[in-house]
């Protein structure tokens, strides 16, 4: 199995975090796209641990998909950060580990803009050296599926947040009423998949696999823990 990295925004960091503090209340899958055709074959297969598309009557494997991870993998998670200010003039390898640094996610802003008030240079996500990292995925489960195949319990596990409220009907009764959110900056409602639909336009439709499209993707469960992936067991 292998160690690699995988990338979060700020809003996704802190839903994992969430999870790790209250088990059962943050998030543990994440979905990335499988930027292939929707037609031209029809099958699935899952070799040992790889992915390919085929031919259901023959059995014959004609394409391996670009599914990055694999049961048993572990991830170390980069998200936005930055060090101290004498650090701004280096280039991310050059700054050594003993270096403090901060996370964007801890700051509590919904993006770079408030957080990098800050008076050091804030980085990119993508360019955290690994001993940076403070999240570690231990990968338990690898699914290739269309997008709306997610299902209400999948889409809690992307890390929605959950309210709870009580009205009144029309009859008098007091009724219960469950809302969910997939980020701070996303509207409740009552349905968690119509949340996550929310979320993953914000983070895809620009990128032309918006929530309509229903692309094919990749849904990969993981087990957080924190700390590096160089001095925890996941």
């Amino acid at each position: 199995m292998s160690d690699l990295p995988i990338l979060f925004t700020a809003p996704l960091v802190r839903a994992i975090l969430r999870e790790i503090e209250q088990p059962g209340t943050g998030k543990t899958q994440t979905r990335r796209v499988i930027p292939m055709l929707a037609d031209g074959f029809d099958a699935i297969f899952c070799d040992d641990g790889l992915w390919y598309i085929g031919d259901a009557e023959t059995g014959r494997y004609e394409q391996k998909l670009p599914v990055r991870y694999r049961i048993g993998d572990r991830l170390y998670v980069r998200e936005a950060w930055c060090s101290d200010m004498r650090n701004d003039s280096l280039k991310p390898r050059e700054i050594v580990a003993t270096e403090p640094i901060w996370f964007a996610a801890d700051g509590g802003g919904i993006n770079l803009t408030d957080w990098s008030l800050r008076s050091s240079k804030s980085r990119p996500g993508m360019f955290m050296p690994r001993w940076a990292s403070r999240l570690t995925l231990a990968v338990t489960d690898v699914r290739v599926q269309r997008l709306q195949e997610i299902s209400d319990g999948d889409a809690i596990a992307e890390g929605l947040e959950h309210d709870i409220d009580g009205d009144v009907d029309g009859h008098g009764r007091h009724v219960v009423i469950e809302s969910w959110r997939a980020a701070d900056f996303l509207p409740w409602t009552r349905d968690p998949i119509e949340a996550y639909a929310d979320l993953w336009d914000q983070l895809n439709h620009a990128r032309g696999y918006g929530w309509h499209t229903n692309p094919w993707i990749v849904a990969y469960t993981f087990r957080p823990v924190l700390g590096n992936i160089d001095q925890v067991q996941p």
